[in-house]
């Protein structure tokens, strides 16, 4: 998030300093393994988003467009906890210990700019919004400021999309390009009035587009593959069990019964 424009960045802080109550520290996460990692911003989204009253998913399909990453055991784009952005660049790493001793690194270096955890705080134009840098990184922490902030930019604009367009910046022309991003990644942004601009020109509800458009080539290809196999294997399940199955074999087919034991049991 970077909160870019004309007097703006005074505007956030102000606006988080003295419009809402500060939130308390929350205790340091310890995830047992990447997977936990992977679900973190996710599960702190859908809580803070009950108790701020934002719309269901928006701040989770903000923190994807902000630090999604690929969860091959998911198979699903989720957003980061561990991520850095320093004067425009991304980076992930593994752990939080290794992404707030980059942020302190990058911090002693003079670095001008740097957006922190799942949703990507700004620390110089929001420099009073953690206690410490691993507060910051706390996946509750860091998705209740966003949630705070979003509520705010709802407040101010009158629209979900409109607040999602000002999350990244107020500037004209650069804060639609990323709010078409986050519509197109909620799944309810047509009930709440936001649209996208589709490859033709016509502005429609996000909900008509391609949901793997987020992904990069080789994951999407793995999750069209996955989508494929399990429409084959449904529709073999679906044949009359008088009809022989040999009669439907094709070239390879042989292999049919190990690879959906196989995709069962990765799927377990």
């Amino acid at each position: 998030m970077s909160c870019k424009g004309a007097g703006v960045a005074a505007w956030c802080v102000a606006l988080l300093l003295f419009a809402f109550p500060s939130f308390a520290a929350s205790p340091a996460s310890s995830p047992a393994g990447a997977s936990s990692d992977a679900a973190a911003c996710t599960q702190a989204s859908k809580a803070v988003e009950r108790s701020a009253n934002l719309p269901p998913r928006l701040l989770d399909a903000i923190g994807v467009v902000e630090t999604g990453r690929p969860d091959p055991v998911r198979h699903t784009v989720l957003p980061w906890p561990w991520s850095l952005d320093v004067d425009g660049v991304g980076y992930f790493y593994a752990s939080k210990q290794e992404a707030v001793a980059a942020a302190e690194r990058y911090r002693a270096q003079g670095a001008a700019s740097i957006d922190v955890g799942c949703m990507q705080i700004n620390l110089q134009n929001h420099p009073s919004a953690f206690a410490s840098l691993d507060q910051a990184f706390d996946p509750a922490a860091n998705t209740a400021y966003a949630a705070r902030f979003l509520r705010a930019l709802y407040l101010q604009t009158g629209s979900w999309p409109a607040a999602a367009a000002a999350y990244h910046s107020q500037t004209p022309g650069i804060g639609e390009p990323y709010r078409d991003r986050v519509m197109a990644v909620w799944p309810l942004a047509g009930r709440y009035g936001g649209t996208i601009v589709t490859a033709t020109g016509f502005r429609s509800p996000s909900a008509s587009i391609d949901p793997y458009h987020v992904l990069t080539p080789a994951f999407r290809a793995q999750l069209e593959q996955d989508a494929a196999f399990r429409a084959a294997r449904n529709a073999a399940m679906l044949m009359p069990s008088a009809t022989p199955v040999k009669a439907h074999r094709r070239p390879g087919a042989l292999q049919a019964a190990p690879q959906i034991a196989g995709w069962r049991d990765a799927r377990r």
